[in-house]
């Protein structure tokens, strides 16, 4: 009864010191999933060539989410309001980067009609 102990215990060791070793499978391409912009001019976004975008994110795959979140990082004026470091973001798939490229351009066109 002992030798039956014993290779079970060994064979129990062996096999969960296999499963030890083997690590979960990570995304060999290193997909980018964030990205952020941090400026002290609002024209720095607004002269920013948006095309680039696509090279960042060409190896993700479709259904990766990422986020591009955008920082001035100064006060402003804005309507009657004084605002300290100003932050948004814009989220979704990679499939969908062109439509968040377009949104982050409407924002940042706002702001700028706004910022006094």
């Amino acid at each position: 009864m002992n030798i039956k102990n014993l290779i079970f215990f060994l064979l129990f060791i062996s096999v969960m010191s296999l499963n030890a070793q083997t690590s979960p499978k990570e995304n060999p391409s290193g997909s980018v999933t964030d990205l952020k912009f941090n400026v002290t001019k609002l024209s720095e976004l607004t002269n920013f060539e948006w095309t680039s975008l696509d090279s960042i994110f060409k190896d993700n795959d479709p259904e990766t989410e990422i986020t591009l979140t955008f920082e001035l990082d100064r006060k402003i004026k804005m309507n009657s309001s004084r605002i300290n470091n100003l932050k948004f973001v814009v989220s979704g798939k990679t499939s969908e980067l062109d439509s968040m490229k377009g949104k982050a351009q409407r924002i940042i066109t706002r702001l700028e009609s706004a910022v006094e």
